[in-house]
C-alpha cells in the first residue's frame, strides 16, 4: 500500500527544526543515512540524515546525497550550509539522529494499531519471525532483516501503512540508555 505523505512542514513541526533552504510543502517519502544508496532506493523524495560518526561527519556527504537525488536533508546546528544544494530542503536541528526519531514518532502516532517491540541479547530476529507467523492472518508490518538500531528502527516505522493492522518492531541495543530512545520512538 501507499505510505502516508510527509511534508517538510510536518518534519519541521515534529522536530522543532528551522528551514534554511527549500520548500516547506515538499513531500518526503523516504529517509536514508547513506548517500551511496539514495539513487537505488524505491522512494523518490528522500531526506538524507547525516550522522556524526566517530571518524567521519556525515555532513560531508550532503552534496553527494543531493547529487544522488535527495530532496531534503537534516543539518546539525553549527554546521555551514554546503554549496550546490539547489532547491533541496535544509532542515536545521539540534541532533540529526534525534530528529529522525522525532519524525518517526510523529508518523507512528498517526496509526492506532498494536506495535509489538521485540528485544533481547539473542534471538530477536527469530522471535520477530515467529510472532509474524503467528499473526499471519492479519496485515502486519515488520522490521526488515535486523534494522533495529537508533537509525534502523525509525526508518522501519516509516514503512507502516494504513492497511497494516499491527507492527512488529525489533529493538536492538548497542549502548547504555539506547532502549529508552527506541521505546520512546516506537511506543510499543
Amino acid at each position: 500500500g501507499d505510505t502516508m505523505k510527509i511534508t517538510v512542514n510536518d518534519i519541521l513541526k515534529a522536530t522543532g527544526g528551522s528551514l534554511l533552504n527549500g520548500n516547506p510543502d515538499a513531500v518526503i517519502d523516504g529517509f536514508s543515512t547513506n548517500s551511496k544508496e539514495i539513487d537505488s532506493l524505491p522512494e523518490k523524495n528522500v531526506l538524507f540524515v547525516p550522522v556524526m560518526g566517530e571518524k567521519v561527519d556525515g555532513h560531508l556527504f550532503i552534496p553527494a546525497a543531493i547529487a544522488a537525488g535527495a530532496k531534503a536533508f537534516f543539518i546539525r546546528k553549527g554546521h555551514k550550509l554546503p554549496d550546490g544544494i539547489g532547491e533541496a530542503a535544509a532542515i536545521e536541528v539540534d541532533d540529526t539522529v534525534e530528529a529522525l526519531q522525532e519524525t518517526a514518532l510523529w508518523y507512528r502516532e498517526k496509526f492506532d494499531i498494536p506495535v509489538i517491540g521485540i528485544t533481547g541479547s539473542v534471538g530477536k530476529t527469530t522471535t520477530k519471525e515467529m510472532v509474524a507467523a503467528a499473526l499471519s492472518s492479519i496485515n502486519i508490518h515488520k522490521t526488515k532483516g535486523n534494522a533495529n538500531s537508533q537509525v534502523g528502527l525509525p526508518i522501519t516505522l516509516f514503512g507502516i501503512t494504513p492497511e497494516n493492522k499491527a507492527a512488529i518492531i525489533e529493538m536492538g541495543m548497542s549502548e547504555f540508555g539506547e532502549m529508552e530512545k527506541l521505546a520512546k520512538t516506537a511506543r510499543p
